[in-house]
C-alpha cells in the first residue's frame, strides 16, 4: 500500500516538473520581440535606457507623495495592479515598471548585477 502511495507521489511530482519545464520554453520560445510597432499597441509608457527600453506607468495626482513599486525577479509589474488604485485613492503619486527581461521592458542579453540596477 504504502509502495503504491510513493509511486503515485513520485509520479505526480514527475508530471508536474516536465510540466514546469515544458511551459516554460513553450512561453519562452514564443516571446514576441518587443519592437516600437508592437509597444504601440501596449499600455503604459516607455523609456530608452542606456541597457534597453522600459516600461512604466504614472498614476495618481501629480503633487501627491511619490511611491515606486518595484516587482520581484521572476513577475512583471501587473502584480501590483491591485495595490495601485488604493494608494491612488489615498492621494499618492504611483510609478510602476518592468524591470529589463520582465514584462514589456527589453529582454537584453547583459548580466544582472548590482551595477545593472545603479545605472
Amino acid at each position: 500500500m504504502l509502495k503504491n502511495v510513493l509511486l503515485t507521489l513520485i509520479g505526480c511530482f514527475a508530471l508536474l516538473i516536465l510540466f514546469m519545464v515544458g511551459s516554460y520554453f513553450y512561453f519562452q520560445f514564443n516571446l514576441k520581440e518587443l519592437t516600437p510597432e508592437v509597444r504601440a499597441k501596449l499600455p503604459g509608457e516607455f523609456v530608452q535606457l542606456e541597457d534597453g527600453v522600459v516600461s512604466y506607468y504614472w498614476k495618481g495626482p501629480e503633487k501627491g507623495d511619490i511611491v515606486v513599486l518595484v516587482h520581484g525577479l521572476s513577475t512583471p509589474k501587473f502584480v501590483w495592479d491591485g495595490n495601485v488604485d488604493a494608494l491612488v485613492a489615498a492621494g499618492k503619486r504611483v510609478l510602476v515598471y518592468d524591470h529589463l527581461g520582465r514584462g514589456f521592458s527589453d529582454r537584453p542579453d547583459i548580466v544582472y548585477d548590482g551595477d545593472l540596477y545603479i545605472r
